[in-house]
């Protein structure tokens, strides 16, 4: 919980750091947005371990931008039942252009398709499958699109409070998980396949 308070306390301090007055005009010019995602935030403080989801997206133009999304979390070996072992370490980072029909910025509606990246980092004995003992690093490519909507609250100040939920489904290209009863249920824990809806909040300067 020290974790969560820590990282919400830090998003919260560095928001008014972007902050500058400005007029109206601000509602249709913010280029830049930086976001949260609170859920691997609050699974790696509820187990023990760490979590963190931010995003990064610029708009060079009034209707497509790109993005650039992180999303980590660490596990701690104990909760995992491996004690004095490495944990378990899921990561993945997503690059994805937009397209905002209503040419206003990087707001309202929008259609988004790019490429991500996922790696599962365990100990041997995270994964057994089929009498088989496989370890180390198990990646992930994919390919993804999906529909999102960006809501940025009007303000006269150039940073703007936002939230965007979004959905995706993720196709993947390339994976050295093995194939598995469940198999697709777990590709959708994980993100690496099929439908996956998120919730980002953050600020658009």
């Amino acid at each position: 919980m020290k974790k969560l308070f820590l990282a919400t306390t830090l998003i919260a301090l560095a928001i008014p750091a972007f902050g500058q007055e400005g007029s109206e005009r601000w509602d249709g010019d913010r280029r830049m947005a930086i976001t949260a995602n609170l859920t691997p935030i609050l699974v790696g403080a509820f187990t023990g371990g760490f979590g963190m989801g931010a995003g990064f997206e610029f708009a060079p133009g009034p209707s497509a931008s790109a993005r650039l999304n992180l999303y980590y979390i660490g596990f701690d070996s104990a909760l995992m039942g491996e004690e004095g072992g490495d944990g378990l370490h899921l990561l993945r980072l997503n690059l994805d252009g937009r397209w905002y029909p209503q040419n206003v910025y990087a707001r309202g509606w929008f259609l988004n398709g790019g490429l991500q990246y996922h790696a599962i980092i365990a100990p041997q004995v995270f994964w057994g499958v089929n009498g088989e003992d496989l370890s180390g690093t198990m990646n992930t490519w994919s390919v993804m699109a999906g529909v999102g909507y960006k809501f940025v609250a009007r303000s006269t100040q150039r940073v703007a409070f936002v939230i965007e939920p979004k959905l995706d489904f993720v196709w993947a290209v390339h994976s050295d998980i093995p194939r598995m009863p469940g198999d697709f249920a777990l590709r959708m824990i994980l993100g690496t396949g099929g439908p996956r809806f998120s919730l980002m909040m953050g600020a658009a300067f």
